[in-house]
């Protein structure tokens, strides 16, 4: 923790330090690699960053890198590796389709391309914060997209 971030801690109230001590807790908890951020632009941003976090935190690893193993009996992968090509080469390019997929996914979830009078007449949707009871907390869990690590992170040779 750095000399600005113990200043920014030690200057909040005793209620608000509470709250941000139990957003580090929660954050670490999850294998934040840096919660203070997280929790510090919770507060002062009034963002629902854990909620953000705690459905991020998951994606990669439930829907990108499980690729590595789940490429293994389908037939178009068995075809290609007795064609020659690497294992490796055909786990890196399920990795990649996987990864712009959840990307596109998550930019849906924020602007699903439709505009003008129809799309003004039609509903809409929204992710929602809601508490540990499952009431809504009144706060968006937007901008996934904008935190998702690149696609093309550890996907290069």
């Amino acid at each position: 923790m750095t000399d600005e971030d113990q200043r920014w801690l030690e200057g909040l109230t005793d209620q608000d330090r509470e709250r941000a001590e139990g957003m580090l807790q929660n954050l670490r908890a999850m294998g934040c690699d840096d919660p203070l951020s997280w929790a510090r632009s919770e507060m002062s941003e009034d963002i629902a960053q854990v909620a953000r976090f705690r459905f991020l935190h998951r994606l990669r690893p439930q829907m990108i890198d499980t690729w590595q193993r789940d490429v293994d009996g389908l037939w178009p992968v068995e075809r290609a590796i007795a064609d020659g090509v690497r294992r490796e080469d055909l786990v890196r390019l399920a990795r990649h389709v996987a990864a712009e997929t959840v990307h596109a996914v998550l930019y849906h979830l924020e602007d699903d391309g439709m505009h003008g009078p129809l799309a003004d007449r039609l509903p809409f949707w929204r992710l929602m914060e809601v508490d540990g009871a499952g009431r809504p907390t009144g706060r968006g869990v937007g901008g996934l997209f904008e935190s998702l690590a690149d696609p093309d992170d550890d996907l290069d040779e």
